[in-house]
């Protein structure tokens, strides 16, 4: 069952997304960057789609970084991956 967090309230950088900075870690996992959230995930490409399985995520709260609970974690990957997978980033070059 989903925890009593509205999904908007969970996700307040959402409409940072778009503008995200992506960088690959030496771990071989991949951090995605956005407004004040930070989204670590394990890339895997699938039939032309980009997926992505969540490993961690912060967020700055009251000047903090603070740990995001593992259902945060996984809409923001699923948002990501939408963004991802649709090219609404304004960053046409991420991949190339």
């Amino acid at each position: 069952m989903m925890n009593d967090i509205p999904l908007r309230a969970s996700m307040r950088d959402e409409t940072a997304i778009p503008h995200l900075t992506r960088t690959e870690q030496g771990d071989g996992t991949v951090c995605y960057f956005f407004g004040d959230t930070t989204i670590r995930v394990i890339e895997a490409q699938a039939a032309g789609n980009i997926l992505l399985t969540p490993v961690s995520g912060d967020q700055v709260a009251c000047g903090e970084w603070v740990e995001l609970d593992e259902e945060q974690v996984h809409r923001y990957c699923e948002r990501l991956a939408q963004c991802l997978n649709n090219n609404k980033l304004n960053d046409k070059e991420l991949f190339k």
